[in-house]
C-alpha cells in the first residue's frame, strides 16, 4: 500500500457557508474514482490497525512507514494529510456546495443529482439508493458515503493512537489531524442552529455529520467549547422548566388553600393533587453515614428531573439536621462524596486495571443483587457531575472510555491493541503466542476458551461455538488472539457497562461525547492534568469579607502561591475545590468560581496565628490576613498538607 494514490490534492472552490481557508489552501474535490481508491485503502488500513500489534505498526512500518503517514518536514504530503483533506471535502465542502452540477461530485458524463440526493445521503450508505431509476447518482453517492465511513473509521483509529502514544511512537501531532482554515465561529453557529424537533442535534446537518464521522478534523478545544455550550443550553432549559413548575406548584397550593377556606373540599383536593404532580424544588435529605444508600433512594426515582437543581439537607450521625442552606454547594459536596464512595472497589460495582484505572466490574451482577440498578445510578451520578461542570478526580480505563461510550460512531469497538489498558500481561503473552511455531503452540494445549473468575469461581467460557474442543494451532492462533481480546474487552464487561451507560446517557447525550477520543473524554470528566495557569486562576477568582483584587494580603497570597512547586499548587487547588485539576477550558468554567474570603480582621493580631480553612462545597478559601509572604507560605502549605479543612486551626 502506498500513500501516493491519495496524496494529490490541489485547490477547491471557496466555501459558500464560510471558511477561513482561501481557494488555494483548501482541499481539491476528489473525483469519485479517486475517492473509491482512497476508501478501499482506508478499509484495508483500518482492518490492519485493528488486528496487527503496535510493534508491527511502529517499529516495522506496516502497512506504511511512519514517515509516509506524516513527515514533519512535509506536513501536507503524507497519508494523514491526504485522508484529512478527502474527509474534509466529503463531510464539509460537498454538503455546503451550490445545488448546481458543478458543485456535485459525480461521475464524468452523468447528470447532476437532485438536491435530495446530496450530502446527507452521502454519509448514510445504508440509505443510498441502488435503484436503476437513478443510475446517475447512485455510484458517486455510495462512493462518497463509503469514504466517509471507512475513512472516518481509520481517521479515528489513527487519532486515538496519536492521543495515546508519546515520544517516538507518536505518529503525528494532534494539529496534523485538524482541517485547515476552519472558521471557528461558523462551526459553532451551525452546530447550535441545527436542531431536531426535541432540541437534540440534527445528525443530518453537515456539522453533526462531520462530528459523527471524523471529529478529529475539529480541534479538541473547539469540540470542548461546543460541548460546554450544548450542556449549558440544555441545563438552562431544564432550570427554566423547573422554575416554571415551582411557580405552578405554589399557585396550585394557594388555590387549594382558598378552596378549603371556601368549604369546597373537592376542589381543594384536586388542587392539592395538581400541586403534587407539578412538584416543587428537588429537596432531599441525606444521612452523612448513609450517603450512597440515601442518594440512591432519593435521587434514582427523579428520572429526567435530575437535570434540574437538586438541594440537599444533611443529617448528621446523631439524626439532627446540619446547619446551612444549600445554594448549590452542599449538593456539590454530596455528589463528590457519593461518587468517591460508589466508585470505591470495596462496593464491588467497579474494578481497577493493572494501572489502577476504573471500569465497571464484569462480575458485579454476580456479587450484588441490585447491581444493575446501582450501576445505572452511578452512571447517572457521574453524568450529573459532567452535566453540572463538577470535576471528579477519577481515572477511567481507556478501553472502557473508548469502547462503549463510542458505539455511536463507526470504528469504536475495542480491539487487541486496547488490551494493555486492561491487562498488559495478557497482552504480552498473546503477542508472544503469535510468533510461536506449530510445535510450541501445540505444547501449550490451548483451546478456544477463556477462564472467567468474575463470580467468585473459575468458569470456562467458549470463545466460539464448540471452542473447548477446538485446539489452538499455528493456523488459527491469530483468530484465538483476537477472540480472546474481544471477550475480555467487549463481551465480558458488556452487561455492567451497558447498565452504567444507561444512567450516564440519561444526563449526557451520546452525541455530546461521541466526538471525543478516550483520552479527551477523560479530560472532560476530570479536568486537565497539566500545571495550573496562575494568571488564569487569578483572573477568575472572587473576593469577600473585605478582600479585593488590590488588597495587600491578596498580593501577598498570589506571591506566595507563585513560589509553590506545581505539585504544591495542585494540592492547594484540591484543598479549596476538592479537585487538583484545572477545568478543561480554564477557571472561567469552574462551578462555582473560587472565592477568597477574609477570616478574621487585619486589626486582629491573634487571627494570623490560625490556619486557613476551606469550604470545598463552595470552592471557598477562608484566609486570615497574614502580613508576610513567608507567613502566608508557611500557613498555606501546613494547612494543605495536614488537611485542615473546617476544623483544624
Amino acid at each position: 500500500m502506498s500513500a501516493s494514490a491519495a496524496s494529490a490534492a490541489p485547490s477547491v472552490r471557496a466555501d459558500p457557508y464560510g471558511s477561513n481557508a482561501s481557494a488555494s489552501s483548501a482541499p481539491a474535490p476528489h473525483s469519485w474514482s479517486e475517492s473509491l481508491v482512497l476508501s478501499v485503502m482506508a478499509s484495508v488500513f483500518s482492518a490492519h490497525v485493528a488486528t496487527a500489534d503496535l510493534d508491527e505498526f511502529y517499529s516495522h512500518g506496516r502497512p506504511l512507514p511512519l514517515s509516509e503517514l506524516y513527515d514533519e518536514r512535509q506536513p501536507t504530503a503524507g497519508f494523514v494529510a491526504a485522508l484529512r483533506d478527502a474527509l474534509w471535502q466529503v463531510l464539509w465542502h460537498e454538503p455546503a456546495a451550490d445545488k448546481a452540477a458543478a458543485a456535485t461530485v459525480a461521475a464524468p458524463g452523468t447528470s447532476p443529482p437532485s438536491p435530495a440526493a446530496r450530502a446527507p445521503a452521502a454519509v448514510q450508505p445504508q440509505h443510498a439508493s441502488s435503484s436503476s431509476s437513478a443510475p446517475s447518482t447512485s455510484l458517486p453517492v455510495r462512493v462518497s458515503a463509503e469514504l466517509a465511513e471507512s475513512g472516518g473509521r481509520l481517521y479515528a483509529q489513527l487519532y486515538e493512537l496519536c492521543c495515546r502514544a508519546a515520544g517516538d511512537r507518536r505518529l503525528a501531532p494532534p494539529a496534523a489531524f485538524h482541517a485547515p482554515g476552519l472558521a471557528s465561529e461558523r462551526f459553532m453557529s451551525e452546530a447550535s442552529s441545527n436542531r431536531g424537533a426535541g432540541g437534540e442535534p440534527d445528525s443530518s446537518a453537515r456539522v453533526w455529520s462531520l462530528l459523527g464521522h471524523a471529529p478529529a478534523l475539529i480541534p479538541f478545544s473547539e469540540r470542548a467549547r461546543l460541548f460546554q455550550a450544548e450542556v449549558s443550553s440544555d441545563r438552562a432549559v431544564h432550570y427554566e422548566m423547573q422554575t416554571q413548575g415551582q411557580h405552578a406548584h405554589l399557585q396550585a397550593l394557594m388555590a387549594a388553600e382558598e378552596a378549603a377556606l371556601d368549604g369546597d373540599h373537592h376542589m381543594a383536593a384536586l388542587q392539592q393533587q395538581q400541586a403534587a404532580q407539578m412538584g416543587s424544588d428537588r429537596f432531599v435529605t441525606i444521612r452523612r453515614d448513609h450517603l450512597l444508600d440515601d442518594g440512591f433512594d432519593r435521587l434514582a426515582p427523579l428520572g429526567d428531573a435530575l437535570k434540574g437543581r437538586v438541594r440537599v439537607q444533611f443529617i448528621n450521625e446523631h439524626g439532627e439536621q446540619e446547619a446551612g442552606v444549600d445554594g448549590g454547594g452542599l449538593f456539590k459536596d454530596f455528589l463528590e462524596s457519593l461518587i468517591k464512595e460508589g466508585f470505591h472497589g470495596e462496593r464491588g460495582l467497579f474494578a481497577t486495571s493493572a494501572a489502577n484505572q476504573i471500569y465497571p466490574n464484569p462480575g458485579a451482577f454476580g456479587v450484588l443483587e441490585d447491581a444493575p440498578r446501582m450501576l445505572e445510578f452511578m452512571g447517572r451520578m457521574l453524568g450529573k457531575a459532567v452535566y453540572e461542570g463538577i470535576l471528579v478526580e477519577l481515572r477511567f480505563a481507556s478501553f472502557f472510555l473508548k469502547g462503549d461510550t463510542k458505539t455511536f460512531r463507526p470504528g469504536a469497538r475495542c480491539d487487541v491493541n486496547d488490551l494493555p489498558t486492561l491487562d498488559p500481561e495478557l497482552y504480552r503473552n498473546l503477542m508472544r503466542l503469535r510468533h510461536f511455531s506449530e510445535g510450541d503452540v501445540g505444547q501449550l494445549s490451548l483451546t478456544f476458551t477463556a477462564t472467567d473468575g468474575a463470580f467468585g469461581k473459575n468458569t470456562e467460557v467458549e470463545l466460539k461455538p464448540g471452542g473447548r474442543d477446538i485446539p489452538v494451532t499455528a493456523d488459527n492462533v491469530m483468530e484465538y488472539i483476537h477472540r480472546m481480546a474481544d471477550y475480555r474487552l467487549n463481551q465480558q464487561p458488556r452487561g455492567p457497562t451497558h447498565a452504567f451507560l444507561r444512567g450516564f446517557f440519561a444526563l449526557v447525550r451520546p452525541q455530546w461525547v461521541s466526538m471525543f477520543s478516550a483520552e479527551e473524554l477523560q479530560l472532560l470528566i476530570g479536568g486537565s492534568e497539566e500545571g495550573i495557569r496562575l494568571d488564569d486562576l487569578r483572573a477568575h477568582v472572587q473576593y469577600a469579607g473585605g478582600y479585593h483584587e488590590d488588597h495587600p494580603v491578596v498580593h501577598t497570597f498570589w506571591e506566595a502561591v507563585a513560589s509553590f512547586t506545581p505539585e504544591e499548587q495542585r494540592s492547594l487547588l484540591k484543598f479549596v475545590t476538592s479537585c487538583s485539576r484545572a477545568p478543561l477550558l480554564g477557571f472561567k468554567f469552574l462551578e462555582p468560581q473560587m472565592c477568597i474570603q477574609m477570616a478574621g480582621s487585619v486589626l486582629d493580631e491573634p487571627c494570623t496565628r490560625r490556619l486557613p480553612t476551606a469550604a470545598t462545597c463552595m470552592n471557598l478559601l477562608k484566609l486570615p490576613p497574614y502580613r508576610s509572604v513567608a507567613a502566608m507560605r508557611e500557613k498555606l502549605l501546613y494547612a494543605v498538607s495536614s488537611g485542615a479543612g473546617f476544623d483544624l486551626s
